[in-house]
C-alpha cells in the first residue's frame, strides 16, 4: 500500500519541482552550481557500488548453497545475467 503512495508522491512532486524552476528566475551560476553537485553526488555514488559491488549489496541466498549441492552448475550461479544465454522457448 504504502508503495502505491510513493509511486503516485514522487511525479507529483517532479512536477511541482519542475513548475517552480520554470515559474521562478534561477539564476545561471546559482542553477549550474547546483547541477555539478547534485552530478557529481550521483555519479560518484554510481561509481562506488560498480567499483565495488559486493560491498554493499549481496543477492546471494543461502539457498545458492542448496543448489550447488544438488548439482546445479556453479557457474550460472556466479556469472551476471547479461552473459546468459537468451531462451530459445520464449522467442517463439
Amino acid at each position: 500500500m504504502i508503495l502505491v503512495i510513493v509511486e503516485f508522491a514522487m511525479p507529483l512532486l517532479a512536477i511541482f519541482a519542475i513548475k517552480q524552476l520554470v515559474e521562478t528566475e534561477i539564476p545561471k551560476v546559482e542553477f549550474n552550481k547546483a547541477l555539478k553537485y547534485s552530478l557529481i553526488i550521483a555519479g560518484g555514488l554510481a561509481l562506488v557500488f560498480s567499483i565495488v559491488p559486493g560491498l554493499f549489496l549481496n543477492f546471494k541466498s543461502p539457498g545458492d548453497q542448496n543448489l550447488i549441492n544438488s548439482g546445479w552448475p556453479n557457474e550460472l550461479l556466479n556469472s551476471p545475467r547479461w552473459s546468459q544465454p537468451e531462451p530459445h522457448h520464449l522467442l517463439q
